[in-house]
């Protein structure tokens, strides 16, 4: 279960290594949202769609098609571990646009001190569990917003996750970087 960082209270991280709980597996997880500048870092890995979350649009990570793991996880390991993507680089830490959460269920997070290395209490993060996607963040956000609004009316359907729709873009932008990372990205769907 994810909590937001603010309702905890100290919080200590062990390691991934011996893990056995399936974080990179549905229906843990199957999207992960994105910031234009995330695009970046995806594009050439994974599926970049678009979609309605709580009624707004938003610019997602394919991780699985809802059934299954990550196409990345084998053996209980990550086989892009140093190039994976910063929605997984930074878990079990999460942040969802504008808040952090953790996910509270991991295996390897503890409130005892001995456990292993301070990850984050209410008003604090370790930098080692950040990503610099979260650099001016809101900024990020507002861009990303004003990206999603243009591009709104040229989104066809594409394919179903788990109940979520998930939309293509189909307009004529050109000259854009991040509509040339999410029409290569494509080659996943």
């Amino acid at each position: 279960m994810f909590v937001n960082i603010k309702d905890t209270e100290k919080v200590y991280f062990n390691s991934c290594e011996n893990c056995l709980d399936n974080c990179c597996s549905a229906p843990m997880v199957m999207l992960a949202p994105l910031v234009l500048n995330d695009f970046l870092y995806v594009y050439k890995r994974f599926l970049i769609q678009f979609a309605y979350i709580n009624d707004e649009l938003k610019a997602v990570m394919v991780i699985n098609r809802g059934t299954g793991s990550c196409s990345y996880y084998e053996n209980n390991r990550c086989k892009i571990y140093e190039q994976r993507p910063p929605a997984c680089k930074m878990f079990p830490i999460s942040p969802y646009f504008n808040e952090f959460y953790i996910y509270s269920s991991c295996s390897a997070l503890s409130s005892n001190e001995n456990f292993g290395e301070f990850i984050c209490d209410s008003e604090n993060i370790n930098d080692k569990f950040l990503h610099p996607r979260v650099n001016n963040f809101i900024k990020k956000l507002e861009t990303t917003k004003e990206f999603l609004e243009e591009i709104k009316n040229d989104l066809t359907p594409s394919i179903k996750i788990s109940d979520i729709q998930l939309f293509n873009y189909n307009g004529n932008i050109t000259d854009n970087q991040y509509i040339e990372m999410y029409k290569e990205s494509l080659l996943y769907l």
